[in-house]
């Protein structure tokens, strides 16, 4: 069965460090129900994340397969690599490929 989260990205510091803020409940089954959710909460949402990083603006809100999200840090895990050019191919990974860019 799909799981599907929503993965805030908040805005670049001023050193370029990107940042994901991935919601793991709730949890939808359908990308649509993700979607509703996420259109009707997304200033609850936002202000959630801006309060974990210290005000930082939300640049783009996801909701993306956990499977997907899984398999990508284990990759990052693996390569005991965890930098900001890494967070950034993460980002990438998950902008081209789901079209569920909600904010």
């Amino acid at each position: 069965m799909k799981t599907i989260l929503i993965v805030l990205v908040m805005m670049a510091t001023a050193n370029g460090n990107e940042d994901l803020y991935i919601i793991s409940e709730p949890t939808f089954a359908k990308d649509s129900q993700c979607i509703a959710f996420v259109q009707q909460n997304s200033n609850y949402l936002v202000g959630k994340a801006q309060l974990e990083y210290n005000g930082r603006p939300v640049q783009d809100i996801f909701c993306v397969d956990q499977k997907f999200i899984i398999n990508k840090f284990d990759c990052i895990v693996r390569k005991k690599v965890l930098d900001t050019l890494t967070l950034k191919k993460l980002y990438f990974l998950i902008r081209s490929t789901t079209s569920n860019l909600i904010y």
